[in-house]
């Protein structure tokens, strides 16, 4: 499956830089840069993104002062980011090129859904970093589907804030702080007319607000993680 999803993604951007994507990147940074934040971590802190894609989270966050380095296995997303100026480079397989410590944070945003081996991933953005930023969208609710069915998107793995608490410290990551938000007006609207997703916005946000559990298992949010590297897994079996 490893081989597969590589070579189905080294083609993925080749349509050059997405403006849907650059449109959801503000919000994913947005909640990455409050986690770091909130336990003091500023500008020009050290950043590796693993799994960038076309660059649009990394550029974010260059754009708010972190030096930020990004890898990918897609051939074409790498292509895209250098073009770009990003400090990119290709990712052969799960092993992250990088010594132990080298930066302050491993950022993973929207990339443990699409993984075939998730805790390879997260064991090594523990290892080159003590602190770890997960996102994921909160796809596992009322209306997941009994059987499996593959997504356009390349989701092969669905998460609620429970389960994907559960993969982290399976993987000697601390949970510290996590917060589930919204998807932004933006991206509500995207395809649709400013009112229908300003609408669609504000249901979930209400519903998120006063009932949040119930809210999860009905629409689908975006869970974010701050981690810490509490041990270092060399193996997972």
């Amino acid at each position: 499956m490893e081989r597969a999803l590589s070579e189905h993604y080294d083609s993925y951007y080749g349509d050059g830089p997405s403006r849907w994507r650059q449109v959801g990147a503000v919000a994913k940074a947005n909640n990455a840069v409050a986690l770091l934040e909130s336990v003091g971590l500023a500008p020009p802190a050290t950043v590796i993104e693993v799994g960038c894609g076309d660059g649009a989270v990394l550029t974010e966050l260059v754009n708010r002062g972190f030096d930020a380095t990004g890898v990918d296995i897609s051939e074409s997303a790498v292509a895209i980011c250098q073009k770009r100026g990003l400090n990119v480079r290709r990712l052969g397989n799960h092993v992250l090129p990088f010594e132990d410590h080298a930066f302050d944070v491993s950022v993973l945003s929207h990339v443990v859904e699409h993984l075939a081996f998730p805790r390879q991933s997260l064991i090594e953005a523990g290892r080159v970093a003590t602190l770890v930023v997960v996102e994921v969208p909160l796809e596992l609710n009322f209306r997941t589907p009994h059987n499996y069915k593959p997504s356009s998107l390349g989701h092969i793995n669905l998460y609620n804030m429970k389960l994907m608490r559960h993969l982290l410290q399976s993987t000697g990551l601390q949970v510290i702080a996590e917060r589930v938000t919204n998807v932004s007006r933006e991206v509500q609207s995207f395809h649709t007319t400013a009112l229908k997703g300003t609408m669609k916005w504000g249901v979930r946000q209400v519903a998120l607000r006063l009932a949040p559990g119930m809210a999860q298992k009905m629409f689908t949010f975006h869970g974010c993680f701050h981690c810490r590297a509490e041990s270092q897994l060399t193996s997972y079996t």
